[in-house]
């Protein structure tokens, strides 16, 4: 009899809980649509938006392409100086074309600067800074191209210096042996052995 009074008053809990809730239930359902609806609106809007921005944005791109064709400039692509802040909305086309012709302006200058202190490797230095434009970047390169060279050269004369110390041995006379015999031997006669090496001097390239 416990048992089923205990099992009928918790029956009766759970009925009541249910009618009790039902009110919030119906409200977080109401809710949770209207969260969704706005979640979806607010993705559609985001989407447009975006989309307007990309045209915004490929329209610059091609207008600053433009002026760049306008220019004529052939010493290396715009690529090379491309700046994505060009692409926001308060960048306007003037100031990106001065900022082009201040990058231009700097370029040359150092192209100068490159030319007056190594003019052994110039055409290479030239085409290794239009790659990385880093003028400190390069003149350490042009450093390491001349300790290069002067290692390659300092090998050159000492594999000479042996060549010609070997051709030298190779004429050089030899004490004649001694003999206890009243006959003399034969004089042998030693042909001297000529040689001529062509140098060719040139640059690696």
């Amino acid at each position: 009899i416990l048992n089923k009074a205990a099992k009928e008053l918790n029956d009766r809990r759970i009925q009541i809980e249910r009618e009790w809730n039902a009110p919030l239930q119906e409200f977080k359902g109401i809710v949770g649509d209207t969260v969704k609806m706005i979640s979806d609106g607010s993705a559609k809007i985001d989407a447009v938006v975006k989309g307007v921005e990309s045209k915004a944005k490929a329209e610059k791109r091609a207008a600053i392409e433009e002026l760049w064709e306008r220019k004529g400039i052939t010493l290396l692509p715009l690529s090379k100086l491309w700046d994505d802040k060009w692409l926001n909305k308060t960048k306007r086309l003037p100031a990106i074309e001065k900022e082009i012709g201040e990058k231009l302006l700097k370029i040359e200058a150092e192209l100068d600067t490159l030319a007056a202190v190594d003019t052994e490797d110039g055409d290479v230095l030239r085409a290794y800074y239009l790659d990385c434009l880093d003028l400190q970047r390069t003149l350490a390169y042009s450093a390491t191209l001349k300790a290069n060279r002067q290692r390659l050269q300092e090998e050159q004369a000492r594999r000479q210096a042996e060549a010609q110390a070997t051709r030298e041995a190779y004429v050089a006379p030899t004490a004649e042996p001694t003999t206890t015999t009243a006959q003399e031997a034969p004089e042998v006669a030693i042909h001297e052995i000529l040689e001529r090496t062509m140098v060719v001097r040139g640059t690696r390239e």
